[in-house]
């Protein structure tokens, strides 16, 4: 039984030193992902009318543009240590 514990000490070690990297779950990161392009969404397209309907080409071209700036942070910042908006 000691040898099963030391395995889950060291699994626990090496998770935390991924999370440490910036590692996360497909759930952590969309639920993460979708919050901010949510709010940059309303932020860049406010209307004073919130039921105004939007082309879906230039919301998506808008989305494109948020993907691509996470993405590109990313890649120059890497994922660790950062305090993503939750």
């Amino acid at each position: 039984m000691a040898g099963h514990s030391k395995k889950n000490k060291a699994s626990k070690q090496a998770e935390e030193e991924f999370r440490a990297d910036g590692y996360q779950t497909i759930t952590e990161f969309v639920d993460r992902f979708t919050l901010g392009l949510s709010e940059y969404m309303h932020k860049n397209w406010s209307h004073p009318n919130p039921h105004i309907l939007n082309h879906p080409e230039d919301l998506a071209s808008s989305a494109l543009t948020y993907a691509e700036a996470v993405h590109t942070t990313i890649q120059t910042f890497g994922a660790g240590h950062t305090n993503i908006k939750e």
